[in-house]
């Protein structure tokens, strides 16, 4: 069963905001959903995006994001993937929210 887009916290793209539920909607967190999902007998399987949405965290950080390969200037931040990240980027925005997550599995 997949957990799709609205778990998380927040649509930023910034790893604790993968990590952590959305409270309206799945108070118990991530592994009281994995729990509830396997007790039913099946798979959990969990929804990321390659977005990226937070215009002042990329100012902080330019030196995280390709921002001279990006199209028109008018596309934001959006749609960040790994044309847009540079290794910076990824060793603090992907890594740590795949880490997060292999951590969330594991501790069920």
């Amino acid at each position: 069963m997949q957990i799709d887009d609205g778990y998380q916290s927040d649509y930023s793209g910034l790893p604790d905001h993968w990590l952590r539920t959305n409270p309206a909607r799945f108070p118990d967190g991530l592994a009281s959903m994995y729990q509830a999902i396997k007790s039913n007998g099946l798979k959990p399987a969990i929804w990321v995006n390659v977005h990226f949405g937070d215009l002042a965290f990329v100012q902080q950080h330019p030196s995280w994001f390709s921002l001279s390969r990006r199209p028109a200037a008018q596309r934001a931040v959006d749609r960040l993937c790994d044309r847009w990240l540079g290794a910076r980027g990824i060793d603090n925005i992907v890594r740590p929210l795949y880490r997060g997550l292999n951590r969330w599995v594991g501790s069920t």
